[in-house]
């Protein structure tokens, strides 16, 4: 005969272990929950040269097993011009918990017992201004599962002048406007270019074609002493929506000895045919913004564009330079562009 036994297991017995689950239970769940890591930082102060990138240093006490958010505010007092002179972190700082606050976000990945902040310095074309300084101050964000001190961690940045060598010119015409339907939208949606050429031999030496701002640098002995035309192309809307808040694209360009001296030709007014550029065979879509002379590592600039007085500007954009001095200005541009593909 087969005999099972069936263990008694009494009430008391049933209560005590619940009471013991219920215990493990809590602890764990109130060690979890309690559980934050703390941020430090042991350098504050940074001075960094226009034109790089430095990384701030940062330290997570004990890892967390999702990605941490911060976000690096900007104090009061800046000189320094955010967009303008430098950016950091992982982008702007939006939204926290709906408030709208200026300056970066942070995101560190799960796990990370440290990590570092990017901050960029821009190469600043407007020469002799001097130093520059910005406070940021890192805090929480988000469900908060890493924290900083009190008050944040406050980083004092210093931005600092650099001269320079190099010939830099830009194209610029970045600017925001709206279309019938009231929707924002950038110039950078419209495709502009910048072209350097030999005043004596008509070759291109050097192009921008796919960035907003264009840019051209020149360093000592990249080109021979002589002339050189910087030139300016309106090549094509690429399907952009039309501004109605504009009457032509709000473009300059920046002529500069980066922390010597610069010069900036407007050239609001030249392209007024939103929806026509060389690529739709504008007769102006092409202008000479201004000639570069070198000489014994000396830059001197020329016949920089200088728009019309507005009782001379009838019919301006439309199409009239045709035969008019305009062809004769730009028909070699022209030309070249086409030889080397960019029609």
């Amino acid at each position: 005969m087969k005999i099972n036994f069936r263990p008694k297991i009494t009430i008391a017995a049933v209560a005590a272990m619940a009471l013991l689950a219920s215990c493990e239970t809590t602890e764990e769940t109130d060690f979890a929950l309690n559980e934050k890591a703390m941020v430090s930082a042991a350098q504050t102060s940074f001075s960094v040269p226009e034109g790089e990138t430095i990384m701030i240093p940062l330290t997570i006490d004990q890892p967390i097993n999702q990605p941490l958010t911060f976000k690096l505010l900007i104090s009061e007092g800046a000189t320094a011009e955010n967009g303008l002179d430098y950016e950091a972190g992982d982008g702007p700082q939006s939204t926290d918990w709906g408030f709208a606050d200026a300056g970066f976000s942070v995101v560190v990945p799960a796990y990370a017992e440290s990590f570092s902040i990017p901050f960029t310095a821009f190469e600043d074309l407007v020469p002799q201004e001097g130093s520059e300084t910005v406070q940021l101050v890192l805090t929480a964000s988000g469900v908060r599962n890493a924290l900083t001190p009190e008050g944040g961690i406050t980083f004092d940045i210093t931005v600092e002048e650099v001269e320079s060598e190099d010939f830099v010119v830009q194209l610029i015409w970045g600017e925001t406007y709206v279309d019938a339907d009231g929707t924002a939208h950038s110039f950078c949606d419209m495709d502009l270019d910048l072209e350097l050429y030999d005043n004596a031999s008509g070759e291109l030496l050097g192009a921008s074609y796919s960035s907003c701002p264009e840019e051209l640098r020149i360093a000592p002995g990249d080109l021979p002493d002589g002339s050189y035309a910087l030139v300016a192309t309106y090549y094509s809307p690429n399907g952009a929506a039309v501004p109605v808040d504009f009457d032509a694209i709000p473009a300059t360009v920046v002529l500069a000895q980066p922390g010597v001296s610069n010069q900036v030709v407007d050239l609001t007014g030249v392209w007024t045919d939103f929806e026509a550029g060389f690529a739709e065979d504008n007769p102006n879509a092409i202008v000479l913004a201004a000639n570069l002379v070198i000489s014994d590592g000396t830059y001197t600039i020329t016949d920089a564009y200088v728009p019309p007085a507005p009782e001379e500007g009838e019919g301006e954009g439309e199409g009239e330079g045709e035969g008019d001095g305009e062809g004769d200005t730009t028909a070699s541009y022209k030309s070249a562009r086409i030889l080397n593909g960019r029609k």
